[in-house]
């Protein structure tokens, strides 16, 4: 096993992993409702955001990952989501998105962004926590989401924060094994009626 800050030629698989991460317990992803079409489509747009040079939450600058046998098998990002957030239209449009995509996508996603609690005043987000299934149970995660929160740490960032459903009891637990603790739960409505799935946790622990 090797752990290492990604690189640009890790974002085929970072696109993977992403995918994978928004898929948490549940069949079927958030960029299904998002950016639709296929699997490969949306692991196809996830990479080429990984290198845009727009620095969004999705790029590979924000992950550390680790490789098994040379394999990119497991990777976790953490950024200042108020940072990257801005960031995001511009990526979209270096990867060919017009204005009147990126305003069709903003309506879709605004009932969905209104759920989340405000991001805490020099808050580190930690996201894209995702692992390759047939890498799985072999403690792969934890190195990953350590390294992510000491980035932040080295970077003055005073708390940590992440979201998660509810009902992924696995990442939960390796969460609050992690010192993370529950403190919201948002959106069941509006995630079971678009997602068809229940509510998140947001989940905090001190840098």
């Amino acid at each position: 096993m090797h752990y290492r800050i990604a690189q640009p030629h890790d974002a085929a698989p970072l696109g993977a992993i992403m995918y994978i991460a928004a898929l948490g317990d549940s069949a079927t992803s958030g960029y299904d409702y998002s950016l639709g079409g296929s699997r490969e489509h949306q692991e196809s747009v996830l990479a080429q955001l990984a290198v845009t040079q727009a620095e969004s939450w999705f790029h590979h600058r924000h992950f550390d990952l680790v490789e098994v046998d040379g394999v990119a098998a497991a990777a976790a990002a953490g950024f200042d989501r108020t940072f990257t957030d801005e960031l995001i239209p511009a990526s979209l449009k270096e990867v060919g998105w017009s204005n009147v995509e990126i305003e069709i996508l903003n309506s879709k996603l605004e009932p969905i962004m209104c759920c989340f609690p405000e991001e805490p005043e020099n808050g580190w987000t930690i996201e894209h926590v995702g692992c390759l299934p047939q890498y799985r149970r072999r403690g792969l995660t934890r190195p990953l989401i350590e390294r992510a929160l000491q980035r932040g740490r080295e970077a003055g960032y005073e708390s940590a924060h992440l979201d998660v459903f509810a009902s992924n009891k696995p990442a939960i637990a390796l969460y609050e094994s992690l010192g993370f603790r529950r403190i919201a739960e948002f959106g069941d409505a509006v995630f079971q009626s678009l997602l068809n799935r229940g509510p998140m946790l947001r989940m905090q622990r001190p840098l």
